[in-house]
């Protein structure tokens, strides 16, 4: 009976289950109304050992400003289509100095990347979901650095 009711609890506040796995980030949960806005920050030297890391978005909803980062060293940021992107509808890279760029949704076989824009500093990606439309998106990502090839 208290299984059953902390479960219930869980699931009616939005809680999501914590994950000591750096290769698996989860944006925060908020009350989502369309034009809601959720932050988080990933690092280069928490997800370089992950052969596929990626950001689980329970029930997408708004925006996830993504930034990824890697402190005195060039990066560059593709995102990878792992049969998970339900609910994104757009993706918008954002360069140190505030330029936009606009990604192409990736395909099977073709990342969409910030690559040839390689950049010192933060690198922002907003994904915009509008309104919850799908139960999980599993945005894959990979971050090269200036010594390899992405």
């Amino acid at each position: 009976m208290r299984i059953a009711l902390l479960l219930l609890l869980l699931v009616s506040t939005g809680t999501t289950f914590p994950t000591d796995d750096p290769c698996v980030a989860y944006p925060p949960q908020e009350e989502c109304k369309g034009d809601t806005v959720v932050n988080m920050s990933i690092s280069y030297d928490d997800v370089k050992s992950c052969n596929f890391p990626d950001i689980r978005w329970n029930y997408p909803c708004g925006t996830v400003n993504a930034t990824f980062t890697y402190p005195g060293h060039k990066i560059n940021v593709c995102i990878i289509d792992n049969d998970g992107l339900s609910g994104v509808k757009t993706i918008t890279g954002i360069l140190p100095g505030g330029e936009t760029v606009s990604l192409p949704l990736p395909t099977a076989g073709n990342p969409s990347c910030i690559h040839e824009r390689a950049t010192h500093g933060p690198i922002r990606i907003l994904f915009y979901a509008g309104r919850v439309s799908a139960y999980l998106a599993r945005i894959g990502y990979h971050i090269c650095t200036d010594m390899e090839d992405c």
